[in-house]
């Protein structure tokens, strides 16, 4: 066991509940707290010879040697190298597609938050389950395109360039573009010409901005060595989906946004204003959601409640609606959440808001339940949470406010979701991995005195959320066995 924890914890590796210190790749994670501070240090650089040797290696891996594989790489690199390997694999072999087979590469953020608190042995699990994953997606896809050579201009002109080609939804002008922004603008500035992009279209059921920020997130955790791969892939699948609903709202709130002076973020706690931004949600359409969004926009509403109100919203959907979409409005939010404290530029902060609230009525899934008037279900142990999922997202949501109401602790509710997302793991669905993951983030991002509530959602759909009833991950003891030999 010696070997394991000097490969997890040489150098720094886990700090701060992230992954990061491992090598001359990685990156100062970002931690944007309410209120926002300054810009991360961080510094762009290509991917190494060897992130480009371990990723050419696991795409060359077959199905059936990719644990060996990993279990080799992981011999001779730190942790986050593999994962920073894993990320620019998928993003080079896997096309964009506001979706589907690029959910592989969009677990990577859900895989290094587990690893950072996971317990052993499950603690690398989740590394080789990125692998299995990025295995299966790239079996019915070819590799893409290498990069195009960059050409140095002045910051204007990269902005400038980047702009047009975005707005003329052409993906090959973007790819150049963003490469060039890149090779000329300070890092922190192109991140904001990129997230700026994030909440004008949200594509499939939200892919779009949940793509936009969990790469953007793997980036700041492992490193924007790997940034190129990723932003194309970002860039691309953004400029080549068709626009959908937030697009013309996004277009008419932009010019009224880009007038108002810049406020700075309002971090109380505001119940009332969360409850009333809770029960608009359930009534408007995304137009008039948008109009409500402008208005509180222009009072300098708080913007923790006004994100309290989307969290719990994104609980309402899940009891309502149970599917894929509602997991997606939910999984949304969070992205939508994340870019807000990610960004440095005030108007795009602002039109997250904006974009979010005309989402999260984009889609109505029947009579609304009243999350904060749920009666608890008595929990005496965590797992009775997790026995109760496969009764329904609102009697699980119930148990997870009873067990909470008997003295139980979140913490002990998120620590086991997150145990058993990975030892439950669907062989090939990554929601496994990133909805229970995005519950556990948005719990913590919210008001402690709404924090039960959003942490209730964690039940939303069986066979996506973390329940006793799922057969173990078809391949976990062969992991453990892996692991074993580390």
């Amino acid at each position: 066991m010696t070997r394991r924890r000097d490969l997890l914890r040489g150098g720094g590796c886990l700090a701060a509940g992230l992954v990061v210190g491992c090598g001359a790749e990685s990156e100062t994670p970002v931690s944007r707290q309410c209120p926002l501070d300054g810009p991360p240090t961080i510094s762009y650089g290509e991917p190494s010879a060897r992130t480009e040797t371990i990723a050419a290696t696991l795409l060359d891996a077959t199905e059936d040697d990719v644990f060996a594989v990993v279990t080799a790489r992981l011999r001779e690199h730190p942790v986050d190298v593999v994962l920073g390997a894993l990320l620019v694999a998928g993003a080079r072999a896997i096309p964009p597609d506001s979706g589907g087979a690029l959910h592989a590469t969009l677990a990577i953020h859900a895989v290094t938050h587990l690893v950072a608190r996971l317990p052993e042995p499950l603690t690398l699990v989740p590394v080789y389950y990125a692998a299995h994953a990025l295995k299966f997606r790239q079996s019915s896809v070819g590799r893409i395109g290498v990069a195009p050579a960059a050409t140095e201009r002045t910051p204007v002109q990269a902005r400038e360039r980047f702009d047009a080609a975005m707005t003329s939804a052409d993906p090959d002008a973007a790819d150049i573009a963003v490469v060039d922004l890149l090779a000329s603008v300070p890092i922190e500035e192109a991140i904001d010409c990129v997230i700026r992009w994030a909440p004008r279209n949200e594509g499939h059921i939200g892919h779009l901005p949940i793509w936009f920020a969990l790469g953007i997130r793997a980036l700041d955790t492992l490193g924007w060595s790997h940034a190129r791969p990723v932003l194309r892939s970002i860039v691309r699948d953004a400029s080549a989906t068709t626009p959908g609903a937030l697009q013309p709202i996004y277009e008419a709130a932009l010019p009224e946004l880009e007038g108002l002076a810049a406020p700075a973020p309002v971090c109380t706690p505001d119940d009332g204003l969360a409850r009333e931004l809770l029960a608009g949600l359930r009534t408007r359409n995304p137009e008039d959601a948008a109009a409500f969004m402008l208005e509180r926009v222009r009072a300098s509403s708080p913007d923790q409640a006004l994100w309290d109100g989307f969290a719990l919203s994104g609980t309402e959907d899940l009891i309502a609606g149970g599917a894929g979409v509602a997991l997606h409005r939910f999984d949304t939010f969070n992205a939508m959440h994340h870019l807000y404290r990610r960004t440095l530029d005030p108007v795009t902060r602002q039109m997250l808001l904006v974009a979010t609230a005309a989402y999260a009525c984009t889609s109505a899934f029947g009579e609304q339940t009243d999350v904060l008037a749920l009666d608890p279900v008595d929990a005496p142990e965590v797992d009775a949470i997790f026995d109760a999922v496969t009764l329904g997202p609102e009697r699980a949501a119930q148990t997870v406010l009873g067990y909470v109401d008997a003295g139980g602790s979140l913490e002990d509710v998120e620590r086991r979701a997150e145990e058993l997302a990975v030892r439950k793991a669907h062989p090939v669905d990554e929601h496994d991995y990133k909805f229970p993951v995005a519950v556990v983030e948005q719990t913590e991002l919210t008001s402690a005195s709404l924090q039960p509530w959003v942490l209730a959602a964690i039940g939303g759909e069986d066979g996506r959320s973390p329940g006793t009833a799922q057969p173990d991950w078809e391949h976990l003891d062969e992991v453990l066995t892996e692991i074993e030999r580390l």
